[in-house]
């Protein structure tokens, strides 16, 4: 019985292991497909993430812009009222002065004074109107610039609004096999031994982490005896006895 068990292994020993060898080969390269089709997906996204990136700046920048022509139109606005208000203070005192010197004249009967006067009630009037309407246009400035800064104001929600849920959509990588799974074990590897000395002489909680090799400290002991100068080592000799036979 037991013959006839190894005489089957034997004649399927050599189908098996290339079986398994094919299986091996087979695996090996399709994980290699699936790792590339995975860098492309990753590129992609990455392509997808930065156009989504400078689309969120070029929407911030838009409703930066708005936000700035809702102050300039704003400043602008208050300085033409505060210069219609200061032609209406202007106009108001120069009627009362020159009613104030027509007053005068008419009471001292000089003609010429009262007719200069009145010149200048009338230019004061003049002013007075044009100031009025100055007051006028800028009030109805202020009311055009409330309702565009409204406008502005919808515009610049909606555009931070964008900004914010502005992301790259996914980008689908190759559909799964059913059956077929792979598995990742994340590990780690030294890319800059002198780094991670350093971090491990500042972490000494992290000391096991490495294994000193004693051989080439023992031969530079063994060379230097005391002369041996290396921080953290310390040379030293064991005594050991030896017997001849008389």
């Amino acid at each position: 019985m037991n013959n006839e068990v190894k005489r089957i292994n034997n004649e399927y020993r050599e189908p098996a292991q290339w079986l398994a060898d094919a299986e091996s080969v087979l695996k090996s390269k399709m994980l290699t497909f699936q790792q590339e089709e995975q860098r492309k997906a990753a590129e992609l996204q990455r392509i997808a993430d930065e156009t989504a990136r400078k689309e969120r700046q070029r929407i911030e920048a838009e409703a930066r812009a708005a936000q700035e022509e809702i102050d300039r139109q704003a400043r602008e606005v208050a300085a033409q009222q505060a210069k219609a208000e200061q032609e209406r203070r202007d106009a108001e005192a120069a009627k009362a002065q020159a009613e104030a010197d027509a007053k005068a004249a008419a009471e001292a009967g000089d003609k010429a004074a009262a007719k200069k006067a009145q010149a200048a009630i009338d230019a004061a009037n003049k002013a007075e109107a044009d100031a009025a309407a100055a007051k006028q246009a800028a009030e109805q400035a202020q009311v055009d610039a409330e309702a565009n800064a409204a406008q502005s104001y919808e515009n610049i929600a909606a555009l931070e609004l964008s900004a914010v849920v502005m992301t790259a959509p996914a980008v689908q990588t190759m559909s799964k096999v059913s059956g077929i799974s792979t598995s990742k074990t994340w590990k780690a590897r030294i890319t800059d031994k002198a780094a991670l000395l350093a971090f491990i002489a500042t972490h000494p909680e992290c000391l096991d982490w490495v294994d000193v090799k004693m051989t080439p400290l023992n031969g530079m002991a063994k060379a230097l005896k005391n002369n041996m100068n290396i921080p953290g080592v310390e040379a030293y000799a064991e005594e050991t006895m030896s017997a001849r036979a008389a």
